[in-house]
């Protein structure tokens, strides 16, 4: 006999794809219509804007400092607290990061690490806005790592 939980599980069709068909296919699609998605759910996703925002705000301040800290402040400013169902903030560092590669090759690598050393340290700022803060954690730490390996870059350089 099945048991209560049972009932509510599996509800309605499977899905026809997985997450990583799913990736393999959107391949396919054109650039227009993977922008016109995206555009769309930034409507009602406010972690995809907050992303999304910041990160093309740094890249057009053309190295002005007050407008990328500006970005930066707004991409890591909570009005709520994040409770532990919310897990995909993450996606904020993951697009400043991005940010980062375009800052370093357009304005120089020192630039790129003064403004990650400053969105490191603004990052860990926001830690006690989460009650799960496994995803933001593992987002500053590949923050982190791009701090670590541009640096060992420069050092490099120097040698």
């Amino acid at each position: 006999m099945p048991s209560e939980k049972s009932r509510y599980l599996n509800r309605g069709p499977s899905s026809p794809l997985d997450r990583k068909q799913l990736k393999a296919y959107l391949k396919h699609f054109s650039h227009d219509r993977l922008v016109d998605i995206v555009w769309l759910h930034s409507e009602s996703n406010n972690i995809l804007w907050q992303a999304l925002s910041s990160s093309i705000a740094i890249q057009e301040a053309h190295g002005d400092w007050g407008k990328i800290k500006q970005a930066i402040n707004y991409a890591f400013y909570f009005t709520d607290h994040i409770p532990y169902s919310d897990h995909e903030y993450g996606i904020i560092i993951d697009q400043l990061i991005n940010a980062l590669d375009f800052l370093s090759q357009n304005l120089g690598e020192q630039f790129a690490l003064q403004v990650a050393h400053y969105m490191y340290e603004e990052g860990k700022k926001v830690l006690e806005c989460f009650d799960d803060d496994w995803d933001w954690i593992c987002a500053l730490e590949t923050l982190e790592l791009w701090i670590k390996n541009s640096s060992k870059i420069k050092i490099d350089e120097e040698i």
